[in-house]
């Protein structure tokens, strides 16, 4: 059994560099025949496109061939190429989201991703076929190892039984709620423990070269150590100052210049107290004539599965077999595609009616296959943590409100993958009491709580109201 090669840092360490670099040059020596591919895999679509990405522009790994995708589409095909070994009669297609059952429809087989993973390690467990994928895919490499949990943990398990693994992974940003541990990485302890591990531990920043200060900031989150000298600020104060602060840095750069590339507003929850900023926002634009901002809002998957469903009268109910009718009202050209799949689906198999859980199922599929795919090019975004996870902006809004949980240890989790996310520029607003943000343990990490506006006391000389060293006053 090959030992794994593992490799650690926080954020910007260059954890992915390391990888590739590791991969490159194991590569000579492991990709022996034509056939034979490194296999990179991620758990989430962002971190694959990104690995993607970086493998593509890598001097030397751009040279090599590699097979790129995340570790349930892999589970996916292994299951579809050796499922008669399974006893699995049709081909196999991923249940809808919440299904705890598989079933059979349409000669198709319909696995929820748990059985899948669960199939796949099965697979993987017989010889000719752990020998036959080792042969393949020598050198298997996974970023962002340690989002991989329960069933697709066993998956990679049995995948070190042939395949040399290069692990990459931060335990600190797995940001699942319901565990206070990182099982990948108490997988790895085990080989640390009996001293067999090559392990890569990255301690100095890699990717944040234009401010080393967010670099500071996110690591004393991190290590839940106060900072001396305060790094970025946190804002205190209500919606309205708040979208105000915002759209001069973005549009007027009335105190400084202005902030230029691209720029993420980032929560914790994608709804409440967003909305009333980028309302906000809109309206002081406005007020000084100026073009509000096109802000692109990025929405979770199950968001944009319920507004398709909605819009065609379905739910997510993959049981419903009441036959669907075409809705009254036009509908979105994404929702129109779905539509002209279905029809063409039931000519195909000769159906005489379309069942409601036949549309849901393909909104599902539609809204994945999208997402696996699309690539946001949007100069002003707005998305939730888990969101933002695995990417990077050059200006960051945390947008820091009462929708955080209970959990102090998530918080931080949180907090540091949202400030982790910015190369140049971070700022913090809480939209919560100035009493509660001033004794809050997370936030008081950062050691730089001041409100949005700063009035000087009036004197003789001077009734005016003066820019702080860290506040803007608007215009008058």
């Amino acid at each position: 059994m090959p030992i794994p090669v593992y490799i650690t840092g926080p954020a910007g360490s260059g954890k992915t560099f390391k990888l590739l670099e590791i991969a490159a040059e194991r590569a000579q020596t492991a990709l022996l025949y034509p056939h034979q591919h490194v296999l990179a895999m991620t758990f989430m679509h962002g971190a694959r496109r990104r690995l993607e990405s970086s493998i593509g522009s890598h001097n030397l790994c751009s040279k090599i061939p590699f097979t790129v995708c995340t570790i349930d589409s892999f589970a996916l095909s292994l299951v579809n190429r050796w499922r008669s070994a399974l006893g699995i009669e049709f081909p196999v297609l991923p249940a809808p989201a919440g299904c705890e059952k598989s079933f059979e429809r349409h000669s198709r087989s319909h696995l929820t991703f748990e059985d899948i993973a669960n199939h796949a390690t099965q697979l993987l467990k017989k010889s000719t076929v752990a020998r036959i994928v080792g042969s393949s895919y020598p050198l298997v490499i996974i970023d962002e190892f340690q989002d991989c949990t329960e069933q697709r943990l066993e998956l990679v398990k049995a995948l070190s039984e042939e395949c040399q693994l290069i692990l990459a992974a931060d335990p600190f940003q797995l940001l699942q709620s319901n565990t206070t541990s990182c099982p990948a990485a108490e997988w790895i302890e085990t080989f640390e423990s009996a001293k067999g591990l090559e392990h890569h531990q990255l301690t100095e920043p890699h990717r944040f070269s234009a401010n080393l200060g967010i670099f500071a900031a996110a690591r004393a989150v991190r290590d839940n150590v106060p900072l001396q000298e305060p790094t970025i600020t946190v804002h205190c104060g209500p919606a309205s100052p708040a979208a105000w602060w915002m759209m001069e840095r973005l549009l007027l750069g009335w105190y400084g210049p202005r902030w230029s590339g691209n720029t993420a507003i980032i929560s914790p929850s994608g709804g409440g107290v967003i909305d009333d900023v980028l309302q906000a926002m809109s309206e002081h634009a406005v007020k000084r004539g100026c073009k509000p901002i096109c802000w692109a809002r990025q929405s979770t998957s199950e968001e944009e599965q319920a507004a398709l469903q909605s819009a065609l009268g379905v739910t997510r109910n993959h049981l419903d077999e009441d036959d669907w009718h075409l809705p009254a009202e036009p509908v979105s050209t994404h929702a129109s595609e779905i539509i002209d799949n279905a029809q063409r689906f039931v000519e195909l198999r000769g159906l005489r009616r379309i069942p409601k859980y036949l549309i849901a199922a393909m909104v599902e599929r539609s809204v994945h296959t999208a997402r696996s795919q699309s690539r946001s090019h949007s100069r002003f975004v707005v998305t939730t943590i888990h969101g933002a996870k695995n990417r990077e902006f050059d200006n960051v809004i945390v947008v820091w409100s009462y929708r955080i949980p209970p959990d102090r240890g998530l918080q931080r989790r949180l907090l540091y993958n949202a400030i982790s996310r910015a190369k140049i520029n971070c700022v913090v607003f809480d939209t919560r009491k100035k009493s509660v943000v001033i004794n809050d343990p997370i936030i008081g990490l950062l050691n730089c709580v001041k409100p949005i506006f700063h009035v000087k006391p009036k004197s003789a000389k001077s009734k005016s109201t003066t820019l702080s060293t860290t506040a803007i006053i608007p215009k008058k």
